[in-house]
């Protein structure tokens, strides 16, 4: 509101006031390091088409901070069941919020604008603490009885709200990139080879990474190595040209 943008201006540098839906940023691309969404997304009309239109605004090592309710908090659950759906002028149901999530549509609804969800938490209800077995997997409230849940479901009917952070999806590879290019460029071939080793704990069938993990190995002399690694990228990708020639020097070697 004007009002809101008034007292901002005393506090801040620049203040734009207008609807985000509606109005074009004044700023390059990759101007942001951090946007920072407080309880902004359930207020939106089409939070979808919002955050890609902000994304292109985001640094590539830039940041999204936001803050999201829960609308599968059990009370609102409860008050489902009884018949209700009460808006209230703040909390969950606030009366000017026009869209709902639950932790998978929040992780979807950042996938499908381009972003990884890199850290979350939560502002999670004190009864979660007063239960007796939170890992029974069993829960009552009102008249509704609850069970085969996991942990983390159980946990999640106590979350008022999360709490994330977000990059552009495949900034990871660039940082990788960039770690392995400065550890071979400064001649430590095996400083790269550890970077690409912990990128693959966590995503072992990124072929493009299998494929430079094997490049490493063969500057260090570890041609069984990079035998293995190319064998696995060519059962996914039997006709990659740049494995299929590294495979053929890899098997020269090894007769030599």
């Amino acid at each position: 509101s004007p009002d809101v943008c008034r007292r901002a201006e005393k506090n801040l540098p620049e203040v734009i006031c207008g609807d985000i839906e509606e109005i074009d940023l004044p700023f390059d691309e990759g101007y942001f390091d951090c946007l920072i969404l407080a309880d902004i997304l359930e207020h939106l009309r089409t939070p979808l088409s919002t955050l890609k239109k902000l994304r292109k605004y985001l640094s590539d090592s830039g940041v999204v901070v936001a803050s999201i309710p829960n609308v599968r908090y059990h009370g609102i659950i409860n008050m489902l069941v009884e018949g209700h759906w009460k808006y209230e002028d703040h909390g969950i149901l606030d009366k000017t919020h026009l869209r709902f999530f639950t932790r998978k549509e929040i992780e979807s609804l950042f996938a499908e604008a381009g972003f990884e969800i890199t850290g979350i938490t939560a502002n999670i209800d004190p009864a979660y603490n007063s239960l007796s077995d939170p890992l029974s997997g069993e829960i009552s409230f009102g008249r509704v009885s609850l069970s085969g849940l996991s942990p983390e479901e159980l946990r999640d009917l106590f979350v008022f709200q999360y709490l994330l952070k977000a990059e552009k999806t495949g900034v990871e590879v660039l940082r990788l990139n960039d770690a392995v290019k400065t550890a071979i460029g400064a001649g430590n071939p095996a400083g790269a080879k550890k970077e690409l080793e912990e990128y693959l704990v966590l995503h072992p069938a990124d072929t493009d990474v299998l494929f430079r993990y094997a490049e490493v190995c063969c500057k260090l002399g570890l041609v069984d190595k990079a035998g293995e690694t190319l064998e696995k990228i060519l059962i996914f990708e039997p006709d990659r040209e740049d494995a299929l020639e590294l495979k053929r020097i890899v098997e020269k070697a090894c007769k030599e």
